[in-house]
């Protein structure tokens, strides 16, 4: 459900889009600090697996209800498993945004992660919504098409350094 919500606003949300040295430009000035802010936390607490503080920075819509603690082990025993992807950083290279729409905004970027051994730079994204006068997110996630594999990140340039 979520794929399909993700894939769902990024084919309706393209016009507000930028790829300039600004990614973050299309969010309004005074939203603009706080998200980059969240952001960068967010980033540490998925790349130091600290899930109890990023359970604090996951929208609602993304838990569902899910309390905090089965949230935490439920990311504890993935990763003990050598199921989940180990983020190592993420670069925002491009973001839309759309109140109201999914997401109010979606930050497209290339993810450098541990997969299976060995380091790759992926195409990934991370949703951010407004929810209680603040940004919250979607944990950061590689872009797989339906049924495909995780793309590369397509972006020049594409070194991942944290915002």
């Amino acid at each position: 459900m979520k794929c399909l919500v993700l894939l769902l606003f990024f084919s309706m949300a393209v016009s507000g889009q930028t790829k300039n040295q600004d990614v973050f430009a299309p969010i309004p000035e005074a939203l603009r600090s706080r998200l980059v802010e969240r952001l960068r936390l967010l980033i540490e607490y998925q790349r130091d697996q600290q899930w109890e503080d990023q359970y604090k920075m996951v929208s609602l819509l993304i838990t569902q209800g899910e309390d905090k603690d089965h949230y935490v082990k439920r990311l504890e025993q993935l990763y003990a498993k050598g199921l989940g992807d180990l983020l190592l950083g993420f670069a925002p290279k491009s973001v839309t945004y759309q109140p109201g729409g999914p997401s109010d905004a979606v930050i497209f970027g290339c993810a450098k992660l541990k997969k299976n051994g060995t380091i790759q730079e992926l195409y990934a994204s991370v949703e951010a919504y407004r929810e209680k006068e603040d940004w919250y997110f979607s944990p950061i996630g590689v872009i797989t098409a339906v049924g495909g594999k995780p793309e590369p990140c397509p972006y020049f340039n594409s070194s991942v350094k944290s915002p």
